[in-house]
């Protein structure tokens, strides 16, 4: 397959795509609705265990694996420092 061969194919393959997406985003044109019940009422619900018990915990950055990673912290040590400490090699 030469390189003009190869170029034809990709031209005609994003033609084909371009094409292909434009169809589909014509439909996301027209006005759509949805409707969502809730039947909250006492006779669908259900009666939550006394035994069930917890709490949610989101683990954000590590924070649940012994609080913040040392290698994510610029100071280690917790040390003070001066005020430009960090720019000193």
């Amino acid at each position: 397959m030469g390189s003009k061969d190869a170029f034809f194919c990709t031209f005609c393959s994003l033609l084909l795509f371009c094409f292909s997406s434009k169809c589909l985003s014509s439909e996301l044109d027209l006005p759509q609705t949805a409707l969502v019940e809730v039947d909250a009422s006492w006779e669908v619900s259900r009666k939550i265990p006394d035994t069930l018990f917890g709490l949610f915990f989101e683990e954000i950055n590590h924070a649940g694996a012994g609080g913040i990673w040392a290698e994510l912290v610029s100071n280690r040590s917790n040390s003070q420092f001066d005020k430009h400490s960090s720019w000193k090699l």
